[in-house]
């Protein structure tokens, strides 16, 4: 009958197994709940994410419905001074708006201090003219303003429709991944500008949805047809007729914002202007898209497996090379299957935490391993010390991989012979002699 094999033996001992099972289960539950729990990890997901995206980009054609009105450098450039901005050319570009037809303006400039009398004047009577819907952008929670700029900003906008300008930012590094429905202040829940859009345009509630960036046709074109400002007053009228305009800044030192593996792009767009980010959130939710993604079933279900497979790559009996490799393989199998489900489907898989689980899982069972053998070892080194040379007991203990300690079927013979008057023979010859007899005996009936 066959001996059963190393592998076999670890299985049949009860807290091996429970060992194992308790391995599965804990790296299992790390490698799904680590990134909920923890910056760092998830960001690492993330940027396996982004990477997924720049390696497969899909061409997307420029979203025709939105207009961004840009306040850039060469603007600022030809204006008495850089900030507050201008109010004179806010109001000029709202007046060639208001005559232009869009479904509605988006002003995303802070308007916190006090500028020029009359042109701040003039730019508080437009924005109350204005037939067409207009929100107004107001200082987020987190920017410190001081009692004066805080009473201007509320006085100034008093009976506009407004909402604070937030941004989702997650994980480590910050960068705007999510749409913000609103903020609580002092018990009084504020609509985001976002929300606020979403309402005039009356495309329901914005939720804290994933940001699904909108593509680009090539290098040369972006997603939104973009104006600079002082090129906007005096346009003709199907330039915005029917669009959703957008007036914000576009300066190298104001309102820049990380976006998802902007360091990939080519060429690296690291930052980008919040007003441009507005744009990508109110295209997703004219289209009602959501980023494709997974749910927290398949998530939990990827990482089980791995971590499954990650213990039972340390279980099965192979040389150390070739136990390695088998590891180096699967991630890499891991990480092209995730790159073919991203291909098809466009959801990112987890991919980082997964294989960390599995590799975690694999050290860890080795590890045990590893204990259940000097076990083994110890107690066949104590049981042969009792009876056996302690050379004797040191062999069978070095070699306890071939030696299980189950017992063993097998067919033998034995014959049971006696040497007559072996006894005397013994007493009567000296060990030399005696050994010598002895060796001859055997000999012959073996």
């Amino acid at each position: 009958m066959c001996t059963p094999c190393p592998a076999m033996a670890r299985f049949a001992n009860r807290n091996f197994i429970l060992s194992a099972l308790a391995t599965i289960a804990l790296t299992t539950l790390g490698a799904f709940f680590v990134p909920y729990s923890f910056a760092l990890p998830r960001t690492v997901e993330y940027w396996a994410e982004d990477a997924r995206r720049a390696l497969m980009p899909r061409a997307e054609p420029q979203d025709s419905r939105i207009v961004v009105i840009a306040i850039d450098e060469k603007t600022i450039s030809g204006l008495p001074y850089r900030r507050p901005v201008n109010r004179g050319l806010l109001a000029d570009v709202l007046e060639t708006l208001s005559v232009s037809g869009p479904q509605a303006i988006g002003l995303y400039v802070p308007l916190t201090d006090a500028t020029e009398p009359n042109k701040d004047q003039r730019l508080f009577d437009v924005m109350r003219s204005l037939p067409i819907p207009l929100v107004v952008a107001t200082a987020p929670p987190d920017q410190v303003l001081t009692q004066q700029q805080q009473v201007y900003e509320r006085n100034y906008l008093n009976g506009l429709r407004s909402g604070p300008a937030l941004l989702g930012k997650d994980g480590w590094g910050g960068a705007v991944r999510r749409m913000v429905p609103g903020t609580t202040v002092d018990g009084v829940w504020l609509s985001s500008f976002t929300a606020k859009l979403a309402e005039v345009l009356n495309l329901g509630r914005a939720d804290r949805r994933r940001l699904a960036y909108h593509g680009i046709p090539n290098m040369n074109t972006r997603p939104f047809l973009t104006i600079p400002a002082h090129k906007a007053v005096g346009l003709p009228a199907k330039w915005f007729a029917d669009k959703v305009v957008l007036i914000g800044l576009d300066l190298n030192d104001r309102d820049r914002h990380r976006i998802p593996g902007g360091w990939l792009h080519s060429p690296p767009e690291d930052r980008m202007p919040g007003v441009q980010i507005q744009a990508h959130a109110v295209s997703q939710l004219l289209d009602a898209r959501h980023l494709p993604g997974t749910n927290e079933l398949t998530v939990l279900l990827v990482a089980f497996a791995l971590c499954t497979f990650g213990t039972l790559l340390a279980l099965i009996t192979i040389g150390p090379l070739a136990r390695i490799g088998a590891v180096i393989a699967t991630v890499l199998g891991f990480v092209v299957f995730s790159l073919g489900v991203f291909f098809w489907t466009r959801a990112a898989i987890p991919v980082a935490m997964p294989v960390l689980g599995c590799l975690t899982a694999f050290a860890l069972t080795r590890a045990a391993v590893q204990r259940f053998a000097q076990g083994k070892r110890d107690y066949l080194r104590a049981g042969f010390n009792a009876v056996a040379s302690a050379d004797l007991a040191r062999q069978v203990a070095q070699a306890s991989e071939a030696v299980t300690l189950d017992g063993e079927n097998r067919a033998v013979t034995i014959l049971v012979a006696r040497h007559a008057d072996f006894a005397k023979l013994a007493e009567a010859l000296p060990p030399d002699q005696l050994i010598s007899v002895q060796s001859a005996y055997t000999a012959g009936i073996g």
